[in-house]
């Protein structure tokens, strides 16, 4: 079952909290979508017939895992480009500096962006 957590965090925290998320699905892109694979692998070119057959669910469940990264990724860069909208935003032409320092600072101080993520790799 998935579930999507809402968290809110300061906008200085967001690059790392995006690391973190990335370096999860590494991490499990590297170890145990790794090792399903070439279980499938070994399956596939088994003689046994069970085995080979095996390679069916093996598949499908590859293929779900892989849904699940692209889904993960997809957070991973909702988050970014929200974080860009927030940081990146363009100042009023007509706002003389003072001002625009006045608001930047005030917004450092109290804006916190709300994202929603896959908890798929907490506990991986």
């Amino acid at each position: 079952m998935r579930v999507n957590v809402t968290k809110s965090l300061h906008v200085n925290e967001i690059p790392k909290e995006v690391r973190s998320m990335v370096d999860k699905i590494h991490k499990y892109m590297s170890y145990d979508l790794q090792d399903n694979l070439q279980n499938i692998v070994r399956l596939s070119l088994s003689s046994n017939g069970e085995e080979f057959f095996a390679s069916i669910e093996s598949i499908d469940a590859f293929r779900k895992d892989l849904a699940t990264i692209d889904i993960a990724l997809q957070e991973c860069q909702n988050i970014i480009k929200g974080y860009k909208d927030v940081v990146m935003a363009p100042q009023d032409e007509e706002t003389s500096s003072t001002e625009a320092d006045e608001f930047h600072r005030e917004t450092n101080k109290q804006e916190e962006v709300n994202y929603e993520y896959d908890n798929q790799y907490e506990d991986g």
